[in-house]
């Protein structure tokens, strides 16, 4: 959807404020604009090369509404009653951005049509439920990470099988190995460890 046709079409009243109510369903209300992800979703929107991969660097938004009608021939909905489930720091960072909305930005957005019912509560609760990803997880994809355990599997060929210790880069990775947990260092631990040994910052 374009980003700046669901802010006017479905986020702003007739005063032109954020349409609060849209949000009665949300687990979470609008966390503001110094929250880390909405920092994030702002960056996004003020760059000229990302702002055209928004839909795409963005998690989108769910809707769910007891009617929905789909115009024939057309890319039209039509909602009654609708609510913002899943998006609502995407929904409301877009609106506090609108000046910079262009044609160009574009939001995935999902719409349910369901009955007021435990139905609705099932899909609210299952598009909010994800495991935590902790921040550093994220180092693990990068580049440097694969040496570090390309490193580490390298230095295991020639050790003892009681010095063998194993760089996790992904969250997980060696859950099914057999690997005594205190042999497993993640992205968390391999920094703290430089970090003492090399910046003498323990």
């Amino acid at each position: 959807v374009n980003a700046k046709s669901l802010v006017e079409a479905l986020l702003i009243d007739g005063d032109g404020n954020l349409r609060q109510s849209v949000f009665e369903e949300n687990v979470r209300s609008y966390l503001g604009d110094e929250n880390d992800v909405n920092i994030a979703i702002q960056k996004t929107i003020k760059n000229p090369e990302k702002k055209n991969l928004f839909s795409v660097l963005n998690n989108g938004i769910t809707i769910v509404a007891p009617e929905l009608t789909l115009t024939p021939n057309t890319k039209e909905i039509h909602l009654t009653n609708y609510q913002i489930i899943n998006g609502c720091q995407t929904s409301s960072t877009l609106y506090e951005n609108r000046a910079l909305l262009t044609d160009s930005v574009n939001v995935v957005t999902k719409f349910i049509e369901s009955p007021e019912n435990e139905g609705s509560s099932d899909i609210i609760a299952a598009t909010n439920s994800q495991s935590d990803i902790p921040k550093e997880a994220f180092f693990g994809l990068r580049n440097k990470a694969k040496l570090v355990q390309k490193y580490f599997n390298a230095q295991n060929q020639h050790a003892q099988p009681e010095n063998l210790i194993y760089f996790e880069r992904r969250q997980g990775e060696f859950k099914s190995s057999g690997y005594q947990l205190t042999r497993i260092f993640d992205v968390r631990e391999v920094a703290r460890c430089y970090a003492a040994m090399f910046l003498d910052e323990p």
